[in-house]
């Protein structure tokens, strides 16, 4: 019976990296120039890598009342897994 365990196992893993193998495409590189990102690969360091140079990046910033909700969620998290 423990044989036919594992054998049913190893089976549907086998199964499983088939469907893998079949199912998921290559990732290939960036071809021609037209695709790099020429301004990002001259920045250095991690401040320039996360500077933002998007006008849609450069807003106020989140309110009070957001920064209270947030670490608000963080607490019912904890309650959820706790008692739940």
């Amino acid at each position: 019976m423990n044989g036919k365990r594992w054998l049913a196992g190893a089976l549907v893993c086998a199964m499983l990296c088939a469907m893998f193998l079949l199912v998921v495409d290559q990732a290939y590189a960036a071809r021609g120039v037209g695709d790099l990102d020429r301004e990002l690969g001259q920045r250095r360091g991690v401040s320039g890598a996360l500077a933002s140079t998007k006008k849609e990046d450069e807003g106020k910033g989140p309110t009070k009342f957001q920064m209270f909700l947030g670490l608000g969620s963080i607490f019912v998290m904890i309650a959820v897994v706790k008692w739940l």
